[in-house]
């Protein structure tokens, strides 16, 4: 009897100990103390040699953390380039083109100096440039041939030069019409026999027997009905802030013909002729068809 109440005592004792995962009161202790304390210890041991940020971006050894670059956006570990352009805190006085990390204030003159600071100006069609380079003067300009020689034309309407046939030049009245004109930059003018954007009708014989002719300068009206004459017609129209300064005079036989203006020198309207005669842009005009006036301007001014 005294050995089996020696063992029940001995059972009762070790039952009545503290549990596995109770502490001496029987309650389970908080075990996140013990873990926050260990990442805190974790966090606080990162280096910069730790972490890896964008290649536009810099690391604060002091958090170990990313911070994208001036002139870059994101959290740190992406960066992409912010384009300073499209919310309009570059503040350039004419053309802001956005580069990688930054931008840069231009006023390109010419379709190739656009072509050479603007990497979207890869495409024929209508930009905008910036007289001598002076971020005052802004003009609307078509560029052509951007992959190329780009070259400078204007936007023009209701421009045409005719030599009505009649008198001594058998055959159909040539009319060469304009949609876009040679813009020369220095000095500002037009090149009037330029005709890549140009179309022609009619053929006539120049006096007689003389050359087929096809096509028209630029401000150029004729015809060869006789002394005195004006059945020829043209018409040129510049968009603002262009102003044509061009003179115009007759030339040829017997000239005859007229000049208006219009829409502060916008416009000029013109009738000529003779027996053969021309009137045209002043002044060294001889025989001016299809390519007779090569190199001829025909001035503009900037008058906006």
């Amino acid at each position: 009897m005294r050995v089996w109440a020696l063992v029940l005592m001995l059972s009762a004792c070790s039952f009545a100990g503290s549990s596995p995962g109770l502490d001496d009161d029987g309650v389970e202790p908080d075990s996140s103390d013990a873990d926050s304390t260990d990442a805190s210890d974790a966090t606080d041991g990162l280096t910069c040699g730790d972490v890896t940020c964008s290649p536009n971006a810099t690391c604060d050894p002091d958090t170990a953390s990313c911070a994208c670059s001036p002139g870059f956006v994101g959290d740190g570990v992406t960066c992409d380039d912010r384009n300073e352009c499209a919310d309009s805190s570059a503040g350039c006085p004419a053309l802001c083109v956005n580069v990688i990390g930054s931008f840069q204030c231009a006023a390109p003159a010419t379709c190739a100096e656009r072509k050479a600071v603007d990497p979207a100006a890869v495409a024929d069609g209508d930009y905008r440039l910036w007289l001598g380079g002076d971020s005052s003067r802004p003009v609307a300009v078509y560029c052509h041939d951007m992959a190329n020689t780009p070259r400078e034309y204007l936007n023009v309407s209701d421009t045409f030069s005719q030599y009505s046939e009649g008198g001594s030049s058998p055959g159909s009245d040539v009319r060469t019409t304009y949609t876009r004109v040679r813009l020369r930059l220095q000095p500002l003018g037009i090149e009037i026999s330029d005709r890549t954007f140009a179309s022609s009708t009619g053929e006539l014989n120049h006096s007689n027997m003389g050359p087929l002719v096809t096509s028209m300068p630029v401000g150029v009206a004729m015809d060869c009905g006789g002394g005195g004459s004006s059945e020829g017609v043209a018409r040129v129209g510049v968009p603002a802030p262009f102003a044509i300064a061009q003179l115009f005079s007759r030339g040829g036989a017997d000239p005859g013909g007229s000049v208006s203006r219009a829409d502060n020198d916008r416009t000029v309207m013109l009738t000529g002729g003779g027996g053969c005669g021309w009137h045209g842009p002043a002044p060294d005009l001889y025989d001016p068809y299809n390519d007779n006036a090569a190199g001829k301007v025909l001035a503009l001014s900037y008058a906006p």
